[in-house]
């Protein structure tokens, strides 16, 4: 469980601490009908052999190219966080993997890592320890935290868990969301982290993850 929790908490660090200043404005990736074919592309993911399934948007970037995106697009205060963020992502067991959507400024984060079987109870346990800790970070800061939705689906060595979470900032007037996907099937785990001004549905595209 240590291992969830480190992951858990490197994703919303940033949050936390500088509130991404993305873009509203709504692509076709999050515009889809119903039962309509997500628009996107497969990435192989070398050191795993797993397939991860991108909207066609989005531009595969290294982690150089994205903290200059970072330093572009960031306060100079968030810029230090974020970065070191991205480095704490950097630094788990497996490989981190960065995509980048220009027009919604939306990014991906993709990390393989070590087999992760979870419980359903652990699940609930995880969101109500990364709760606790959003509360406390955020107790002098001027932000409204909502837990849009979560799931767990499968059984403890095939499943997919998932979160969304609102930021509001009510002193600047702007939402960050963020949608992060475990999904493990046959003895390998990845956590895809998206995040956006938007409230994204994303589970058209994590699903269809190859492993």
């Amino acid at each position: 469980m240590s291992k969830f929790r480190t992951v858990l908490l490197a994703s919303m660090v940033m949050l936390l601490t500088s509130c991404l200043e993305v873009g509203t404005q709504i692509s076709s990736w999050n515009s889809l009908a119903q039962n309509e074919e997500p628009q996107g592309r497969y990435e192989f993911l070398e050191d795993s052999g797993i397939k991860v399934f991108i909207p066609i948007e989005f531009e595969k970037i290294s982690i150089s190219e994205y903290q200059q995106i970072v330093r572009n697009t960031f306060t100079e205060e968030s810029q230090k966080m974020e970065i070191d963020r991205m480095n704490d992502l950097k630094d788990f067991d497996g490989e981190l993997y960065l995509f980048y959507d220009p027009l919604t400024q939306a990014s991906i984060t993709v990390n393989t890592v070590p087999f992760m079987p979870m419980t359903r109870q652990e699940a609930k346990y995880l969101l109500g320890m990364m709760r606790q800790q959003m509360n406390q970070s955020t107790a002098h800061m001027p932000v409204i935290i909502e837990k849009i939705s979560s799931q767990y689906k499968g059984n403890k060595n095939d499943y997919v868990f998932k979160y969304v979470y609102k930021f509001t900032n009510t002193e600047a007037a702007y939402d960050v969301y963020n949608s992060a996907f475990f999904i493990t099937k046959d003895f390998q785990t990845v956590f895809i982290n998206l995040n956006t001004g938007f409230n994204a549905h994303y589970d058209p595209f994590a699903l269809k993850t190859i492993m």
